[in-house]
């Protein structure tokens, strides 16, 4: 439902203007649907739940002919693959090893329980932010639906956007990652440029073969 709150906003923006949205109303239409979501799992009945672990991370993005919008909450990422191996991170992890959150949660009544591995918002949960929460009144008041919002311009180079769960970034760091896209990826592109050069269709022979 997320995507089509969201969908649902630009669209009443672009008709209303008759140009594409400025950062501002992006970083609105994002705020937006990450609330109508929540409010929706709140009213009902299937989703309500009394269980603290009822929430999820999100991250989503907007892309236009020549930029990037990125929205996330919680512990999900993204990076943006460009020529030569260039990293770009389009997120920051809302957990309680980032100062900001960290201050906020406190100033929000919010209890940091440290232990060997890990901190968490009153024993219970390592995010700071996520849509959902909505079994536990005292951790919702510290987990707050409202995502962070980059805007990246994109050039020519730029090859690929990667977004994530937390668990996939647990395992893999940045650099691992671009050598795992590379791996996947890397035979597909030169086909479709090979294809471009000399006008033919792909034959798949080194699909099939691999």
């Amino acid at each position: 439902h997320l995507h089509v709150f969201l969908k649902e906003k630009l669209d009443s923006i672009m008709t209303q203007n008759q140009v594409m949205p400025t950062k501002k109303e992006v970083t609105a239409a994002f705020r937006s649907s990450f609330s109508k979501t929540e409010t929706m799992l709140v009213a009902s009945e299937e989703e309500r739940s009394q269980s603290r672990w009822s929430g999820c991370s999100a991250v989503t993005c907007v892309l236009t002919d020549d930029t990037c919008f990125m929205a996330d909450a919680g512990n999900v990422g993204a990076m943006l693959l460009r020529d030569n191996d260039i990293v770009k991170v389009l997120t920051h992890k809302h957990d309680l090893y980032n100062k900001k959150e960290r201050e906020r949660v406190k100033k929000s009544s919010g209890v940091i329980v440290k232990t060997e591995k890990c901190a968490l918002i009153n024993g219970a949960l390592g995010v700071t932010r996520g849509i959902g929460n909505i079994g536990d009144t005292a951790l919702k008041k510290c987990v707050i639906n409202e995502p962070g919002v980059k805007m990246v311009p994109l050039v020519p180079s730029d090859q690929l956007l990667i977004l994530a769960s937390g668990g996939f970034w647990k395992m893999f760091s940045y650099e691992e990652t671009t050598h795992l896209v590379n791996g996947f990826f890397g035979q597909i592109r030169k086909e479709a440029k090979q294809q471009i050069i000399t006008g033919k269709k792909m034959t798949g022979t080194t699909s099939e073969a691999n």
